[in-house]
């Protein structure tokens, strides 16, 4: 059973905003038609894709999960007194490090001193 349909965007579109699962159907229907005609070419592609897929996945999790941990060095400031860490919206430039250390050591909160130079 082989049914082929044809490729006009406008019926696409009306199937898609009339009948959802009618025009999910339709794609499958499509593509197991296109797996059946190819596949000599999916027995060399397929493996090789899942394998470079799966390295590019990994790599591109691990940079995210750095990105996370330098966001959470960098961007946020833990209060003893409350246990609470504050999310700064930039990173301080050293000169404000100095700043935010002496205010600190006068009594200040990290609340009032990170608002008043608004970096929350």
């Amino acid at each position: 059973m082989r049914v082929v349909y044809e490729n006009d965007s406008n019926y696409m579109k009306e199937l898609w905003q009339t009948n959802k699962k009618h025009w999910f159907q339709c794609h499958w229907n499509r593509f197991k038609v296109w797996c059946y005609d190819n596949k000599e070419w999916l027995i060399i592609v397929v493996p090789a894709v899942a394998v470079n897929g799966r390295k590019i996945i990994k790599s591109h999790n691990r940079a995210k999960e750095v990105k996370q941990v330098k966001d959470h060095r960098d961007l946020d400031i833990y209060d003893r007194s409350l246990g609470i860490y504050y999310r700064m919206n930039r990173k301080p430039t050293p000169a404000e490090y100095g700043e935010i250390t002496r205010r600190k050591r006068n009594g200040e909160d990290y609340y009032t001193i990170l608002s008043s130079m608004r970096l929350l």
